[in-house]
């Protein structure tokens, strides 16, 4: 049962669609061995993985520069990164590699490369696995070569892993309460959840209007989708809420929220899950709330999976 806070209940009509094939609608396809334009010292980039129906599991990319000049390359094999690291050329040496433990559980991950100054970071879903210091390197070319602006990125015929790639920025640390400046109408929003230690598993947050009065909540438990589904207040009713039953799997989830003119969508880990129609809805003023232009949003206090957010 959730907090009763700043919440009316109304009737539910949830439409769900069977889970679709994983990628959000702003992932570019996969083209092997294509070189694409890619801004590292500006962007990171994020690249859709999917090892259920690969022999190797390999992730495998190119570096280039602005002059399409090949740079260096990253390339692991997920079932043996515990074992073998990670090979990062001008960096590593394959009789010295060392083992990597933190990679998150798959078969579907979200896999994000941050090129700084100093390092390469590389986050799996949404949480930092990786963090290689060029000079800690054990050829001693790994700074020089990382300090050469990277412009152009390619995936390599020997990956059997990724699906797609896209721009993303940087996450924003969870601020329990505070309000942040977010355009809901405009762009989607991401959360990076994990519910393996939580108690109750709850995803929970507030939307507001321009002046940052409270207009809406969306929320729900990972364990209960499959009896009680979402709440979505205006809009949902508490005795009338219909089973979801196509959420992905944890306890690591990457949620996605977009905003639309007729439907509020919900995504995890890339799959569509949720098409929330306003105009199905019981109530007609889920259609009238929803109309009113969202500009902040909120993690609230009964939030206890979110660790994360950031724009796309």
């Amino acid at each position: 049962m959730f907090p009763v806070v700043k919440m009316t209940h109304f009737a539910l009509l949830l439409l769900l669609l069977p889970c679709l094939s994983f990628g959000l609608e702003d992932f570019n396809d996969r083209t092997t061995n294509e070189i694409f334009e890619f801004d590292l010292e500006k962007n990171s980039a994020e690249f859709l993985t999917d090892t259920s129906g690969s022999t190797i599991q390999r992730f495998y990319i190119y570096f280039y520069n602005a002059n399409k000049n090949y740079i260096s390359t990253l390339g692991f094999d997920f079932p043996k990164l515990d074992t073998m690291g990670m090979y990062l050329n001008h960096c590593t040496d394959t009789a010295d590699r060392k083992p990597i433990t933190t990679m998150c559980e798959g078969p579907k991950r979200f896999i994000t490369l941050k090129k700084t100054s100093e390092a390469l970071e590389i986050y799996c879903n949404g949480e930092r696995v990786i963090n290689y210091k060029y000079a800690d390197a054990v050829k001693s070319s790994c700074e020089d070569v990382f300090a050469t602006p990277m412009k152009y990125l390619s995936i390599r015929n020997y990956d059997d892993v990724t699906t797609g790639w896209r721009a993303v920025t940087d996450l924003h640390a969870r601020e329990t309460g505070a309000l942040f400046p977010f355009n809901v109408e405009k762009d989607t929003i991401e959360f990076y959840t994990n519910d393996k230690n939580s108690p109750i598993g709850r995803f929970y947050i507030y939307f507001y209007n321009a002046d940052k009065k409270y207009i809406s909540t969306l929320a729900f438990d990972f364990d209960e989708m499959a009896k009680m589904g979402i709440y979505l207040n205006h809009c949902t009713d508490t005795n009338d809420r219909k089973p979801v039953d196509t959420m992905c799997d944890g306890p690591l989830r990457l949620i996605a929220v977009k905003k639309g003119a007729k439907a509020l969508k919900i995504y995890c880990n890339g799959d569509l899950v949720i098409n929330y129609k306003y105009s199905q809805a019981s109530k007609s003023t889920c259609s009238s709330v929803f109309a009113i232009p969202m500009k902040y949003l909120s993690i609230t206090k009964y939030d206890d999976v979110t660790n994360s957010w950031r724009t796309i």
